[in-house]
This record gives C-alpha cells, structure tokens and sequence, in this order.
C-alpha cells in the first residue's frame, strides 16, 4: 500500500458511537503512514521513556454530525504524562473525547483533518484542566503570566507502512525519534470546555470545535470522494462453481452393513469478489459420507457445513457473510452428487453514517465419489 505522507487509515473495526440530542459523534482510532507526537520534555523522564510515551500515545479520527446535517472531522491526540501511562499499564486506547479515564493525565491535542491544530488542553484527574498554545522557544509570555504554566515540547516521528502478511493486513512502524523541533507550550487556566454552556449537546459541539457557529471550514468524509460506494462494490461479486477437493477423510466399517464408509469434507470455491487490484474469494465446504460398495464409492449423504472468506479486501471495506445452506441431489447410481448452497453476502463502506449492500448467491457444484 502507499506510504505517502498523507496517508491515514481509520480503524473501522473499532470504533465507539454517541448521540447527544440531535448531534452524533463517531470516532475510531487512526493509524498514519508518517506519525508525530509532540512529547513534554520533562527533565525527570528518560529519553527512552519519552519514546515510550510516543508509543503509547493515541490518535482518533472524530465524525461529529450536527443536527443541521453537517459532518465535521476532527483528528485529536491524546498524549499521556508518563506517572499516568505506568498506572495504565501502557495502554490508553479506552480514552475518547467524551470520555475520558478518570485518573487520566497528559494533554489532548484537537485538529483539523488537514493537520491544523484547533486547541490543546492539558488534563489531570479526568478533566481538562487547562488551555495550552504553542510559541517559539524564548517568546514573551502571557500577560497572564501569573495563571500560566510553561513547558517545552518536542516532536517526535516515525514512519508506518501496512503490509500484507499470510492473509492479514499488518501495520509495521519504524523507531521513534527526536527530531529536533521544540517549543515553548504555555498552559493557562482559562475558559472551560462548553464555553459556558450547560446544555450536553451544546457543551460536545463546542469541545469538539464542531458548532454550526463556529466558522470553521466544513469537511465530508474523505470516504465520499475517495471510495467507491458499496453498491459499486458488490457490482464485483460473482458466483463460481469451482471444485477445490476433499480433504480430511477417515474410513472404518459400517457394523450393520459391513461395508466400507469414508467420511471427508468437499470444498469448492462458489463465489469470488474483485476490485481494482484486490481480490478475495467465498469458499463452500460439504460433509460427505460415501460408502464402497462392488468396488465403487458411492455418496450416503451430503450436509453443508459452512462457507469461509479466503483473501483480503481493501481496508476500507468491511465483507461479511452468512453460512449458508444446502440442497443436494445424487445421479449416477449416487456415484454424482450435485449441490445449490444459498448464502448472502454484507458489504460496507467503513464511513460513519453509511449502509451496507447485500447479495444473495445461489451457486450450484457438481462432483464424483472418489
């Protein structure tokens, strides 16, 4: 897959849904191609530490919906102090904007989905206790310097890429590292999340910088433009009627007829799905049980058992399918048997606010007892 700079990828598979009133806020955590975390550089933590803190640190991806209709993107760090990641065993990935760990401790950064930060808080006990803004090393502090904290941040970076491993899809990152850039974060006790007010779905909006009224630049999911739909999609499933082979039998002897039975499993591929350059398949697997009678196998019985998904989809494509049922016929002195497995298949567009495609196959197989 691409490791453009630009590259970011939402984990679809894990994501938390809220509705306050009439605004409803999607957010999934996002894995990027080139990642950077801004880490305090407090003198009692190590080097090592601070990557570890860069480690551990958390992006997500917001979609908050407004009641007008709108959809809003917004990217938020959540970068942990280092006595709080100890207590957390190194794993942040519970907290959300919304919903944050009670003992959490660290700073929140929230952006725009190009990059630009929007507003930085920092956090103690669970709460925002603070709001924070970025100036070169050495500026002029606030005027009031009084109610304000100062510290230095640093960024650090690395490089991801996702690589195709057996059939899974794994996301593999570099080192982190310091790359030179500070600067001087001043943290002053100022005005609190809701801009005073105390209605929840008024209070959210405002939190996430997402408010019909905020004169902020309005984004629709990259999804609407970048991805196909998931009727387009499922324009690229086919069915099949491919045997692929028995496997797994065992022989013994029938106590009441004294003949030879083998039970084993048939499968056969009966549906593949294609896009672009990503390709995947549905594969039916059949218990049968033939029995060897004047030196000829013969079919007893044919159960479906399941149907299996074999390949990768593209990321932001979430396949699911039912397991199936099956009618099955024999010919030939039951030395054929012929079979129609009905299943039906799910696609999804892995963006907020879509609905899933489905199709019904009905692929049919022939095969011999061997």
């Amino acid at each position: 897959m691409s490791e453009s700079k630009g590259k970011k990828l939402p984990d679809w598979k894990n994501g938390t849904y809220t509705r306050i009133g009439d605004l409803e806020i999607v957010e999934f955590p996002l894995k990027k191609a080139a990642q950077s975390i801004q880490v305090p550089s407090d003198p009692s933590v190590s080097i090592s530490d601070r990557k570890r803190i860069a480690e551990a640190s958390l992006t997500r991806i917001a979609f908050v919906k407004t009641p007008s209709g709108n959809i809003v993107i917004r990217e938020i760090d959540f970068i942990p102090e280092w006595a709080y990641l100890k207590k957390a065993g190194y794993d942040i990935s519970h907290n959300t904007m919304l919903k944050l760990d009670t003992a959490y401790a660290g700073r929140i950064i929230l952006k725009q989905w190009d990059g630009k930060e929007l507003k930085r808080w920092l956090c103690s006990g669970g709460k925002r206790v603070g709001r924070g803004v970025l100036k070169p090393i050495g500026s002029t502090p606030n005027e009031k310097a009084a109610a304000c904290v100062t510290y230095q941040i640093c960024l650090y970076e690395r490089q991801c890429s996702w690589e195709i491993v057996g059939d899974a899809l794994e996301y593999v990152c570099e080192e982190w590292i310091s790359i030179g850039f500070c600067w001087q974060e001043e943290v002053c006790d100022e005005e609190g999340d809701c801009s005073g007010s105390t209605d929840p779905a008024t209070c959210a909006c405002a939190v996430y910088g997402a408010c019909d009224d905020d004169g902020g630049e309005w984004q629709e999911p990259p999804c609407s433009d970048k991805y196909p739909s998931a009727e387009e999609v499922m324009d690229g499933l086919e069915p099949a009627s491919d045997a692929i082979g028995s496997f797994g039998g065992s022989t013994t002897i029938d106590p009441a007829t004294g003949q030879h039975q083998k039970e084993e499993f048939f499968k056969w591929e009966c549906g593949i799905h294609s896009l672009l350059s990503w390709k995947w398949r549905f594969i039916s697997i059949e218990k049968e049980v033939t029995e060897l009678t004047n030196h000829v196998w013969r079919f007893v019985r044919v159960t479906h058992e399941t149907i299996q998904m074999d390949g990768i989809p593209p990321p932001y494509v979430t396949v699911t399918h039912t397991t199936g049922s099956g009618t099955f016929n024999f010919f030939n002195d039951r030395t054929m048997a012929t079979g129609e497995v009905t299943y039906t298949v799910s696609v999804k567009i892995n963006c907020p606010f879509t609905s899933p495609a489905t199709k019904a196959l009905s692929p049919k197989i022939t095969w011999f007892a061997d």
